[in-house]
Order: C-alpha cells, then structure tokens, then sequence
C-alpha cells in the first residue's frame, strides 16, 4: 500500500500515525508511480481540491492495472451542507467573494452525471455512482468556522480574516445553525457522491 500527498507536513503525521505503509510525496495530475502498478486506487475527498481533475483521473487510470478499480468520494452541491452554505454566505458578506468562492469551489464536482462523464472521458468503464449521506460534526459552530478559516480550506489557500471580520463571521453562522446545535455539538448532514469504476 502506498499513500500519497502533495503536503510534506501532512505525510509526516500520516507516517507518525501508521499504518505501516509506504507515505510517498507528490502530485496527483503527474503520480510517480509506473504505468499499471496498482490494482487499487482510491481518492478520498481531494479529487475536488485538484486544479485539474481530468488530468487526476487520467493518471489513476495509467497507474491501475488493467481491470484495475478506482473509487473516489465528492462532495455533493453545497447546498447539501447546511454548515458549509451557511459559512460560504457569510463569508461573502464578511471577508468578500473571493474568498466565499474558493469555499464553494471545493464543492464543485457535485452533479453525479458530470462526475460520471469525467470518469468516462478519463478511460474508465462499468462506471457507478450513488449518493451517500453523513452527519459533519463539530464541537462547536464557533470551531467549525475557525477551523475551515484557519486550517482547512481557506488557510491552506493563504486568505487572511482579521479578527472583526471573523467574529461577524462566526456570529452569523452561529445563528444560521441552531438548529443543528445540540448536546453534542454541531452535527450538520453532508451529502457526497462515491463513484467507483474500473480500467
């Protein structure tokens, strides 16, 4: 098994945490790997992140062996995401719309019929894809904001919130989510499409 990640700091926690694997650095639109090296490749939410998917996925289907399988997981429309919709809007209105559209970007691969077509024109067959429904959760609204703002997302793109701006943030998606606060914590349902396919 052979994971790989284009953050040297992330593989570096991925190798402290096991499991005994193979952590490789690099890029998914040009793997370093042979042609025909795997019978598996799985990405899990990151085909999204891509600044190029059709690229990625033509690279998947070079390194699977033939009648290899391919699975990968995406995130549906935002609007499936009543925390991340919530956070996108307020984000417009708070720190602007650059940066509101780099948070629904991720979400852009959310048409299971245009996922599906991409998979196609990357060279795969028995092509299926189905939609699955998870529950997001968070200690808090406050941490799912901060935590988006300054670790996921938007902090790995270098957007900067001062901090009114942030509070105004995290007030508004404070109330926007009530509904979804409970004794636990934040917990918002957050649909994804997984697509699996072979060679």
């Amino acid at each position: 098994m052979v994971g790989l990640d284009f953050n040297g700091d992330m593989l570096a926690r991925a190798r402290a945490q096991g499991p005994a694997m193979e952590w490789r650095e690099g890029n998914a639109m040009d793997l370093p790997f042979a042609t025909h090296t795997f019978d598996v490749v799985v990405c899990q939410q990151g085909l999204q992140f891509f600044p190029d998917s059709g690229t990625a996925l033509r690279e998947a289907h070079r390194v699977l062996v033939p009648g290899g399988r391919f699975a990968v997981a995406v995130w549906c429309a935002i609007e499936s995401s009543q925390g991340h919709h919530a956070l996108t809007r307020g984000l417009e209105r708070h720190v602007g719309t650059e940066a509101a559209g780099l948070m629904s970007a991720v979400f852009r691969l959310g048409d299971a019929q245009a996922l599906q077509t991409l998979l196609e024109i990357a060279g795969f067959r028995d092509v299926r894809v189905r939609r699955e429904k998870r529950v997001a959760r968070f200690p808090s609204p406050e941490l799912f904001v901060r935590w988006v703002v300054v670790g996921s997302v938007l902090g790995r793109t270098g957007v900067q919130v001062r901090d009114q701006s942030l509070a105004a943030l995290i007030r508004e998606v404070d109330r926007a989510l009530q509904p979804y606060v409970g004794r636990d914590g934040l917990a918002f349902p957050m649909e994804a499409h997984l697509a699996v396919a072979r060679t």
